[in-house]
């Protein structure tokens, strides 16, 4: 997604950066999850 303008381009930047630790620890509490229905 290209952004529109200068102010797009920051947030696009910040929300990146959010978004990659959101995704990080998500995928990590996604893995504890299906271990433990695996292993349930």
């Amino acid at each position: 997604m290209q952004p529109r303008d200068a102010t797009d381009r920051v947030e696009t930047v910040e929300d990146g950066a959010r978004w990659r630790a959101v995704s990080a620890r998500d995928r990590s509490w996604d893995g504890r999850f299906v271990f433990a229905v695996r292993t349930t």
